[in-house]
């Protein structure tokens, strides 16, 4: 009894897990250069998107005649830019973001 009472004094006492936890065991942000290549290569304007010559046809049509539609339904796969395609569009758009 005594033993496990040594051992118990003896041991490194944990802290509480709590936010100040998590935030603490987080990753920091990665700077600029460490980018992930998805985010680094990311296309800004309609003619970088690859393989969507349709979509941007038809965005660009769109844009150009000034028939903007209310809603777009984007999709696909993991992976085939239906979020940079909606930052494309919201950009085009001057959409500035919350805040």
């Amino acid at each position: 009894m005594a033993e496990v009472e040594d051992r118990e004094k003896s041991a490194p006492k944990r802290p509480a897990k709590g936010k100040a936890d998590a935030a603490a065991a987080s990753p920091p942000s990665a700077p600029e250069s460490h980018a992930a290549l998805a985010r680094k290569y990311r296309p800004k304007v309609f003619p970088e998107l690859i393989g969507q010559d349709a979509m941007v046809r038809t965005l660009r049509n769109a844009f150009a005649t000034g028939r903007i539609a209310q809603a777009y339904m984007l999709t696909g796969v993991r992976g085939v830019g239906k979020t940079t395609t909606a930052r494309l569009i919201a950009r085009a758009l001057n959409y500035e973001g919350p805040g």
